[in-house]
């Protein structure tokens, strides 16, 4: 558990990204994030007519996803009713945005399980000021839910596997795991990893949640295959499927970008020799890692670790397949239900790296690293 210190961190982290995703908020142009205005679309006939959409092209293509978000976002469209859509835009966007500081803090809790405080502080960190984590929570989507809703799941994951279940402990996981299938199927990956590891180490107290879990992901199968005939609705947003290997590298080095930061519809991007030094610091995090891990194969064996990397493992396997072989979109926002397991991964490798760094040279790199840190939003910022 987190001290009181450590506490009193994360509050400040948390009014800060609050502050951060606020500034992201009034500077989106309405409709200028991936979706938006069909997503906006859909929660706003949920709002006024009590019903689901169909998916019929246009901009109804989002219709055929899961409705959890869109029936907890129209009731505060109803709210702003009568209100210009720039007002009700924003007050969805705000919306995502406390999901957002849930979303961190969760990641917080489930790095001091597996790391020390540090580490999660660091991560914490790292998750909180990312900018294109904040660019896609100021915007109107499903994705902040459904990302929150893996966080989530991934802590219950940790719980169980540690053995610290209290009593409403598979009931509430279950619920998560069918929240996360009424949301989006983002979260498939993610629930296969909780199924699998947690079956496989923890049978017993592992069923009654996974068994909970598949109802809610029977009921999205299901309405996909009545409503567009197979059981993702993919063929309802008429995606090319073409794969051409040639464009496998190119294709990671948009996911590369995109996932720190790539605004607009994934055409406002930062400048070049940002991405470059973003390149060379997730380099640094990940040779860190190795040098980390390569005495601690102990601990990289826990089941709450193999979770994080199982997790990881089929998030990127999902993000293949829907982001490169299905429908080509490099969207960085795909690796996004995995966000835990990769701060734990950089932020390992940051705090190793830190530890061997001469202590002559430590308050230099953190003043580069906070001026970094606000060249990289001043940039940002004016790129959404």
């Amino acid at each position: 558990m987190p001290t009181a210190q450590g506490r009193r961190l994360m509050t400040g982290l948390l009014f800060i990204q609050l502050c951060l995703g606020g500034l992201y908020v009034s500077r989106i142009p309405i409709g200028n994030a991936p979706d938006e205005r069909s997503h906006f679309d859909y929660a706003e006939q949920v709002a006024q007519t009590g019903r689901l959409p169909v998916a019929n092209g246009e901009r109804s293509y989002e219709a055929v996803q899961p409705p959890l978000y869109y029936l907890l976002a129209a009731p505060l469209d109803r709210l702003f009713s009568g209100r210009p859509v720039p007002e009700r835009v924003s007050a969805l966007r705000r919306q995502n945005v406390l999901f957002g500081l849930l979303d961190v803090w969760f990641i917080f809790l489930i790095l001091c399980r597996v790391g020390d405080e540090r580490t999660a502080l660091l991560g914490a960190a790292f998750c909180a000021l990312l900018p294109q984590f904040l660019f896609i929570g100021a915007s109107v989507t499903n994705d902040r839910l459904a990302d929150l809703l893996c966080t989530l799941i991934l802590y219950m994951g940790v719980l169980g596997l540690e053995d610290e279940r209290p009593g409403w402990w598979p009931w509430a996981a279950g619920a998560l795991l069918a929240a996360g299938f009424l949301t989006k199927l983002t979260v498939a990956g993610v629930a296969a990893a909780f199924a699998l590891i947690g079956l496989w180490k923890r049978p017993r107290a592992f069923a009654v949640p996974v068994s909970v879990g598949a109802i809610g992901a029977a009921l999205t199968f299901g309405r996909n295959l009545m409503l567009y005939g197979d059981l993702s609705g993919a063929r309802a947003m008429t995606y090319e499927s073409r794969t051409l290997w040639s464009e496998f590298a190119p294709w990671l080095v948009m996911l590369f970008k995109s996932f720190w930061g790539l605004f607009a519809w994934m055409a406002s991007p930062l400048p070049s020799p940002a991405y470059a030094a973003l390149a060379l610091i997730t380099a640094a995090g990940m040779a860190g890692f190795i040098l980390w891990s390569r005495a601690r194969l102990q601990e990289l064996r826990r089941p709450a670790s193999l979770l994080l990397f199982a997790a990881l493992a089929l998030v990127f396997g999902q993000t293949f397949y829907f982001g490169f072989l299905l429908t080509r979109q490099p969207q960085g926002k795909f690796l996004f239900p995995a966000l835990a397991p990769i701060a734990f991964i950089l932020a390992t490798g940051w705090s190793e790296l830190w530890r061997k760094l001469p202590r002559a040279w430590r308050f230099p790199a953190a003043l580069l690293a906070g001026a970094g840190v606000i060249a990289l939003h001043v940039l940002s910022l004016r790129a959404v």
